[in-house]
């Protein structure tokens, strides 16, 4: 990493000058996962996958949760067919340290569809 304080002086016949600047370095904003690490359907685990899709019953909760790292730290989104998803009475969104947490609760019909991170 070249993050830290880096010092030039330049020196002459004519005299002396130099000048101190702290310089940051950033690492990219990196998706762990293209899907999400975890899906928990009413407290039970199940694989997700891209091809496969999950299964739900209605009135089920189902937890989706992904990964994101980078420096600054990424803005953090959940989609839901490529449109935000904002929290409500039935979905809570929770930020955790390293990404984040979409529940949605009692699900009907209406929530089936593509969830992204």
């Amino acid at each position: 990493e070249d993050s830290g304080t880096y010092r030039v002086s330049v020196s002459s016949i004519g005299g002396e000058s130099s000048s101190v600047t702290d310089v940051v370095t950033y690492r990219p904003t990196t998706i762990t996962r293209e899907i999400f690490e975890t899906v928990t359907i009413d407290g039970r685990e199940t694989p997700a996958t891209p091809s496969t899709p999950v299964l739900i019953r209605r009135g089920d909760t189902i937890v989706l949760e992904g990964s994101a790292s980078g420096m600054p730290n990424p803005t953090v989104r959940f989609l839901f067919d490529g449109k935000v998803v904002s929290p409500s009475d039935k979905i809570s969104i929770e930020m955790t340290p390293s990404g984040g947490r979409l529940t949605v609760r009692n699900v009907s019909p209406d929530d089936s569809g593509r969830y992204t991170f």
